[in-house]
């Protein structure tokens, strides 16, 4: 299966020329910048087992090409990416071995290993979120039973962070920020939001996969076959969308958002049991 990529002229949906994409390829995460955008995944074979190792994809207007990464084991594979211009980006994963991390410099990746005291136990870095040079932020997880955490990057380096204890077991799987004083992160039922002095966090009745940010008064997440919208702090205000009376199919999931800051709106994009799923929210 070949990896697909996609634009939005306003009207319509444009398949963009993505021979230049491997045939054996899956895009995971999509990041803008001015510009252009980037585009993590994996790429491999499914000749002997599944043999894959990560993806780059660089868009340009209307020209989709691979960027070389640094050379990792079989087995890795790249899970978010996040820019803030074009000579400043992030893209995370893992390894057979760990994590994986990248820098995008403006021109070349470069691979970040995490300090020995955070990295310990650490497999995956799940999602990255950053707003500018000094400031990235990003979702671990662990080897073991224990449940994901966040971590920041204060631009010389990775380091743990202290999240609320809510009295009880929670998971992160996605993170989102417009800047030091608006983080959002999302999960296994709950909903966290940095102010720049305290976190707080409000509960949601669904598993949430993903969220995006515009402002500290506008914010989606998406779950299953949910699009919520979050208002000021953690606050869940309100169901943009709910199908679950009258699902297309088996099996309804949404597991990417995208908000437009200029209108208000957004994108959610998922599956369901007949096959691909594409939203629009139109504010």
């Amino acid at each position: 299966m070949r990896a697909l990529v996609a634009l939005w002229n306003g009207a319509v949906w444009r398949t963009l020329g993505n021979r230049a994409l491997p045939p054996e390829s899956d895009l995971a995460a999509l990041a803008l910048f001015p510009g252009g955008a980037w585009a993590v995944g994996e790429k491999g074979m499914a000749e002997h087992g599944r043999v894959f190792f990560p993806l780059m994809v660089r868009v340009t207007g209307t020209t989709v090409r691979q960027v070389p990464v640094p050379r990792t084991d079989y087995g890795s594979a790249l899970e978010d990416v996040a820019a803030t211009s074009a000579a400043y980006a992030w893209a995370v994963g893992l390894t057979l071995r760990g994590p994986l991390i990248l820098h995008w410099n403006g021109t070349a990746w470069t691979r970040v290993r995490l300090p020995a005291t955070v990295a310990r136990g650490v497999r995956s870095v799940d999602a990255v979120a950053a707003t500018s040079r000094p400031n990235a932020w990003a979702v671990i997880r662990f080897r073991t039973g224990s449940l994901p955490r966040l971590m920041h990057c204060n631009g010389r380096r990775w380091g743990d962070v202290v999240t609320p204890d809510i009295g009880r077991r929670y998971g992160l799987g996605s993170v989102a920020a417009t800047s030091a004083n608006n983080v959002r992160a999302v999960g296994g039922g709950v909903i966290l939001h940095w102010n720049g002095r305290k976190w707080t966090c409000a509960l949601s009745p669904d598993n949430l996969d993903a969220v995006a940010t515009s402002s500290a008064d506008n914010a989606c997440a998406v779950g299953l076959f949910r699009l919520w919208h979050l208002g000021r702090g953690a606050a869940l205000e309100r169901t943009h969308l709910e199908a679950g009376h009258d699902p297309p199919g088996p099996v309804n999931s949404l597991d990417g958002v995208a908000v437009i800051p200029q209108s208000g709106g957004a994108w959610a994009v998922g599956g369901t049991g007949h096959g691909t799923l594409m939203l629009h929210w139109n504010g």
